[in-house]
């Protein structure tokens, strides 16, 4: 279970979570990426993670 904190930008604003917000991924192997991403994406914006779509947002690590 190895971990990697690497940041993430919003290339595409969508559903209130705008365009150019960085925020903080934790990587963990035994994860799915989506599922880090999200789970970073709701810790900054507050959205809950069912609530992010990630095909619209495109996300960019950075």
């Amino acid at each position: 279970m190895a971990k990697e904190i690497v940041y993430y930008e919003v290339t595409n604003s969508y559903d209130g979570i705008l365009k150019g917000t960085r925020f903080k991924v934790t990587k963990d192997s035994s994860k799915h990426i989506d599922a880090c991403i999200k789970e970073g994406l709701a810790e900054e914006t507050g959205v809950p993670t069912n609530k992010i779509n990630l095909s619209m947002l495109k996300c960019v690590e950075i």
